[in-house]
């Protein structure tokens, strides 16, 4: 007998690019994209509707065997006592037709230890046929290069070391967009060859990051029209889901770096960024509040999924995001 699918996937770490993908996967395999669309929501835990929720929970899958629901930042969810009970009690009463995506957000270097402690874990420990852990920790250094090497072969291609160093020094680590300029490279290069240290020299000059830094002190300054016009200037050179991957990496940085500074942590070691880099990091963070960086952060998710579903056009939604954000950040 076919054992069934887990009722819950508990998704641990703080690896976004490999956890989009996994959920993604799993979309692929309750139909095709009309289908999966209709039968996915997605919820964020920290400004969690628990009847919407629940109700997307229980509701019973349309012209498909299983249904969706995804719900992010769930640390949010753990910190209240009410909320968290709330949501332990909901996962026993999940229907087999529910397919519960749980994302836990924890760094990697405190994975270990919050795993232990999470009530979720736990849940899970004590329900194997019913659930299952996977743990994403993002790759840094030598292990991000290895990343980029099997990243191209996973694509059908190949990749020296040489070249994958530069491409992870270009886009410091992230993942996002060392994956639009592995595969800018591979059609490069045809498939037919490695990808060589000159290949990354001709293709990656990662020109859009000046913009991309100019952009985001002119939206902390309030000057509207610099940010814009640094929006157009960048747009102009690269891709615009290249440019919305650069500016959301930016935004999550400067969230990352306004945490780091609350707990006495130094930047670059928590950012594992060169020290310069850092430092105009850590000068732009404190240009916004916390409550600001993580409105901005929620809106550029908005557009991300919106995009997805098709229902915005990019360009025009970037624009429109520096207009609102210049003036209420």
């Amino acid at each position: 007998m076919t054992k069934p699918p887990p009722r819950v996937y508990l998704l641990v770490g703080d690896d976004r690019f490999a956890i989009t993908e996994f959920v993604a996967t799993l979309r692929s395999k309750i139909g095709d994209t009309t289908v999966a669309d209709m039968n996915t929501q997605q919820f964020s835990g920290d400004h969690l509707d628990r009847g919407a929720f629940e109700e997307a929970c229980m509701s019973v899958p349309f012209l498909s065997s299983r249904r969706i629901v995804v719900l992010d930042n769930a640390q949010d969810v753990l910190k209240l006592k009410d909320s968290r009970e709330f949501l332990m009690a909901l996962l026993d009463r999940l229907p087999d037709s529910t397919a519960l995506v749980i994302i836990e957000n924890i760094q990697s270097k405190g994975s270990k230890s919050k795993k232990k402690t999470s009530p979720l874990v736990s849940w899970v420990d004590a329900n194997p046929d019913l659930g299952k852990i996977w743990q994403f920790s993002s790759p840094h250094g030598a292990q991000f290069i290895s990343w980029v090497q099997e990243r191209c072969h996973s694509l059908g291609g190949a990749m020296s070391v040489d070249a994958a160093r530069l491409l992870a020094e270009s886009v410091m680590d992230d993942p996002y967009l060392a994956h639009q300029e592995i595969v800018k490279l591979l059609d490069y290069v045809n498939y037919e060859r490695p990808v060589e240290l000159a290949d990354v020299e001709k293709l990656t000059p990662f020109r859009g990051q000046t913009n991309i830094f100019a952009m985001v002190d002119a939206v902390g300054e309030r000057r509207m029209s610099d940010a814009n016009r640094y929006l157009h200037s960048v747009l102009a050179e690269e891709d615009s889901f290249y440019v919305f991957a650069m500016i959301i990496r930016q935004f999550r940085l400067l969230i990352q770096t306004q945490s780091a500074l609350e707990e006495g942590k130094e930047v670059s070691s928590v950012l594992n960024l060169p020290k310069f880099v850092a430092q105009k990091i850590t000068s732009q963070a404190r240009a916004f509040s916390a409550s600001e960086l993580e409105r901005i952060y929620h809106e550029l998710l908005a557009i991300d999924i919106s995009v997805k579903n098709s229902t915005i056009n990019l360009d025009a939604a970037l624009e429109g995001f520096i207009a609102a954000t210049s003036n209420q950040a």
